[in-house]
């Protein structure tokens, strides 16, 4: 048994030197496309393009890669105005923090940045998933500075408690297997099939879905703090008065055929965050899964472009 046990070890040993060696070369091979900005609680990752106001900034979900996911999306929405993506602390480019994951916590801190980057607002904050509560959060906490908000696909707190628990369980797991370098053997060995369907799309080039890929396997360490706390937490939804918002909805057509009131509930949620504003709008996106900002970016992009005509036409 204790030869086991030792080989085990060694073999841990070994997967973690590799994973080590490797992730500071890709360090050197991969730099942040955009600035690494200091907001005094550690150096995030911003990454802007395009002019013309207002500002979209796109906020990813719980554990993603925010260049990889909307890189479509911000790619295409830059041509015609001012876009940007960041990193929260503990994913991306970023440095690494131990504070808190709160809700309250990330948009302040995306507040800082903006602000310390030299960002003018007003900005149209576009949500995924988690990010979708860090959106509403910061268009709650800075009014002023906020334009209009896009939620997609925004995550549901209030489904059945062992979703909860099995997303936490997936997030303890994921940590270890990136420190030991196992998941990059997985996913290599496509034990964890990650990415190897998002070439295959024709949406992104080889090179984004191997950052993609890179940051999946060694970034993300705050991500189950992250999870727990916003998950946890009793959401208290603000009015938003006359704010413009978008909800887009995923078909979610596997959900509704096993789970059809588990479903309902969460487009009941849905309509509910459109609702918080007398100019909030709804809209469930056909033959789409959760992960629609990945498979259908030209469908947001058409959906945030003609949200925003629509924010200029009603301030004119």
């Amino acid at each position: 048994m204790i030869y086991i046990f030792t080989g085990i070890a060694l073999f841990l040993l070994i997967t973690t030197v590799i994973h080590a060696i490797l992730s500071s070369l890709e360090k050197k091979r991969y730099p942040p496309p955009g600035s690494l900005i200091d907001i005094g609680r550690g150096r995030m990752h911003l990454y802007c393009r395009g002019d013309n106001q207002p500002t979209v900034v796109f906020s990813s979900g719980c554990g993603s890669f925010s260049y990889g996911s909307f890189y479509k999306t911000f790619s295409d929405i830059s041509k015609t105005r001012r876009a940007a993506v960041y990193d929260r602390l503990g994913y991306g480019w970023s440095d690494d923090t131990d504070r808190p994951r709160s809700v309250e916590e990330l948009s302040g801190e995306l507040h800082a940045l903006l602000k310390k980057a030299g960002e003018r607002p007003p900005f149209v904050l576009a949500g995924h998933s988690l990010g979708a509560e860090e959106a509403l959060h910061f268009a709650h906490r800075y009014r002023e500075e906020t334009a209009g908000l896009v939620l997609l696909d925004p995550a549901y707190f209030e489904r059945a408690p062992r979703g909860g628990t099995a997303m936490l369980l997936i997030n303890r797991i994921l940590s270890p297997l990136r420190v030991t370098g196992l998941l990059r053997l997985f996913t290599a060995l496509r034990i964890i099939p990650v990415f190897v369907w998002m070439k295959h799309l024709g949406h992104y080039p080889e090179e984004i879905v191997k950052v993609s890929r890179i940051m999946f396997c060694t970034r993300g360490k705050s991500s189950l703090d992250e999870f727990r706390r916003l998950y946890r937490r009793t959401p208290a939804y603000p009015d938003l008065g006359n704010l413009p918002v978008l909800v887009l909805t995923a078909e979610h057509a596997k959900l509704k055929a096993k789970k059809p009131e588990l479903h309902e509930q969460m487009l009941a949620h849905h309509r509910m965050l459109s609702e918080l504003s007398s100019r909030g709008a709804h809209r469930i996106l056909p033959g789409t899964d959760h992960s629609f900002p990945l498979t259908h970016p030209d469908e947001v992009t058409r959906c945030i472009e003609e949200f925003i005509r629509e924010c200029d036409e009603g301030r004119s």
